[in-house]
């Protein structure tokens, strides 16, 4: 049986206690029989990531920005767009270079459920996205669902309620993605700002449009099947450490 591809990566910039807490939970991942999964990380202006990782899951990138952050919620400059673009457009290239099945795009601050992969591959969807649950209430675009925040910025205009558990087709994901084979093989798709579309700034924005225009098929999923959960600041991280103190007890 050939064995198929996963290249799990992310541009990193992040804190080294969040930055563990995620490659706990990417180490705890199950992967499906059939399947082997590989990391791949750009450490941006965070080369004291490396201790964690092996040579060849890692490479360092030296931007100029400084990314601030007030009330827990990014400040971000055209300078941390464009590393950020350039960083995932670097993930594309690598897995159509080494032949990858998939790529599963997961940010550095998302922690998910061991089963989270196998759910996604059996979607066999060619973009589904994971939904998660943040508890900051400085995120405006964030629902509130019961004692959670459901981040919904995403999925606007989709008139599904994403916290029923299932799988539904969304205009855009991000944060934790698997991306497939056609994505990949598809040279023309990228995560680059298209010039005359302002909100393409975004780098996820620009990545699900250009594969809607160019593989006319093609839909995007989100699984709300195993929500995530998103460290967004170091006031959730302390909670998340509280949390797993006590369930270990």
């Amino acid at each position: 049986m050939e064995i198929k591809k996963i290249l799990i990566a992310a541009p990193v910039y992040q804190k080294t206690e969040i930055f563990i807490e995620y490659l706990n939970s990417l180490n705890h991942l199950i992967i499906p029989e059939g399947y082997e999964a590989h990391k791949y990380f750009i450490l941006t202006n965070s080369p004291e990531l490396k201790q964690f990782l092996k040579p060849e899951e890692y490479e360092i990138d030296n931007c100029n920005f400084n990314t601030q952050k007030e009330k827990g919620s990014h400040l971000w400059d055209d300078e941390h767009f464009s590393s950020v673009m350039q960083a995932r457009n670097k993930i594309l290239q690598k897995a159509r270079k080494d032949n990858y099945d998939y790529i599963f795009s997961v940010d550095s601050d998302i922690l998910l459920h061991p089963k989270t992969l196998c759910y996604l591959i059996e979607d066999n969807k060619d973009i589904v996205g994971v939904t998660y649950w943040c508890d900051n209430q400085d995120k405006p675009d964030a629902i509130k669902i019961g004692s959670n925040y459901y981040y919904a910025d995403y999925w606007q205009g989709i008139d599904t309620d994403l916290s029923k558990k299932g799988l539904y087709e969304v205009g855009i994901a991000c944060a934790s993605v698997l991306i497939g084979k056609r994505i990949i093989n598809n040279e023309k798709i990228t995560y680059s700002p298209i010039s005359n579309i302002s909100f393409s700034r975004w780098e996820d924005y620009a990545f699900s449009l250009r594969a809607h225009v160019l593989i006319p098929d093609l839909q995007v999923y989100m699984d709300s099947r195993l929500p995530a959960r998103e460290l967004t600041n170091q006031k959730i991280y302390e909670r998340w450490m509280k949390e797993k103190a006590e369930y270990d007890k």
